[in-house]
């Protein structure tokens, strides 16, 4: 089921699944220039989570991977450092800060439209437009959609020139 709705004064494309049994929407989600809200959730995006790590020294845009305890740089130099488990959407303080795993985000990376940024093999934590070569290996993470936005790409880890 689609259809229009309005949230907080803007109209929106809602879209929604029926229960076959009681014929109510059960599921629901909300768009607004393709751009996905959470009205239900009081707004709180579903697609990040707000970290505590003590000094994580990260900044926006840098793409991180989880080791089991923290969370920490990704560099494609090294299968074990390559994963990007999420991308840092914002920085609230030395010790807070959130991480988004799907969508769109808001960053300005200063490459053309279209373009895709790659986990880079010598930076921790930064991006390439240039896709890794061997002995690197190649972690795609968002593409620039728009001058100030990227739309995350966090696809399979896979080695250059792999079958």
């Amino acid at each position: 089921m689609t259809e229009s709705n309005v949230i907080d004064g803007t109209k929106c494309t809602q879209i929604g699944e029926e229960d076959k049994d009681t014929g109510l929407n059960v599921f629901s989600r909300f768009f607004i220039d393709r751009v996905e809200v959470f009205p239900s959730s009081g707004g709180v995006n579903p697609n990040e989570e707000e970290v505590t790590q003590a000094a994580h020294g990260f900044a926006v845009g840098e793409p991180l991977f989880f080791n089991g305890t923290n969370w920490q740089q990704s560099q494609a130099n090294a299968e074990s450092t390559t994963d990007a488990d999420g991308i840092v959407s914002s920085v609230t303080s030395a010790d807070i800060f959130t991480v988004q795993f799907t969508g769109r985000m808001e960053l300005t990376t200063g490459q053309p439209l279209g373009t895709l940024l790659y986990v880079d093999a010598s930076t921790p934590g930064a991006v390439t437009a240039v896709k890794p070569s061997l002995p690197n290996f190649v972690k795609p993470v968002y593409k620039v959609t728009k001058l100030n936005e990227v739309i995350l790409k966090i696809e399979s880890l896979y080695v250059q020139g792999a079958p």
